[in-house]
């Protein structure tokens, strides 16, 4: 390559900098590169992930009582409705606000119990 063109190349990209660069002074600074996403990296740890918490929450919520299930269920949305109310879902159960929310805590309970247990 010619020495001019060389030259006119580099005037051409006058704040042109790696990508390795560090961005302080530290020993272990944090370069250019490491604050760039990677937009052709896979998610597909992070899907794999999200389906298998899924799956155990599906199945884990499958084995409670049928009314804590409905109350986790509708007031949390995983039918793929809005999340309901405690209003709501006490005028759906005919029982008192207070009532579904002690079944929620219950469930939440039973759920958190049951992933201990897995560990």
């Amino acid at each position: 390559m010619e020495l001019g063109r060389c030259a006119r190349g580099e005037r051409a990209i006058p704040d042109a900098t790696s990508l390795d660069r560090p961005l302080s002074s530290e020993g272990d600074a944090t370069s250019l590169g490491d604050l760039i996403e990677d937009e052709q990296a896979s998610d597909t740890p992070d899907l794999v992930i999200r389906e298998l918490e899924g799956t155990w929450v599906g199945e884990a919520i499958g084995r409670l009582p049928s009314h804590h299930r409905h109350v986790l269920v509708h007031r949390y949305g995983l039918d793929h409705q809005e999340p309901g109310t405690l209003a709501e879902l006490g005028d759906q159960l005919k029982m008192s606000r207070e009532r579904v929310r002690q079944l929620q805590r219950t469930a939440e309970r039973m759920l958190k119990m049951e992933g201990i247990g897995e560990l």
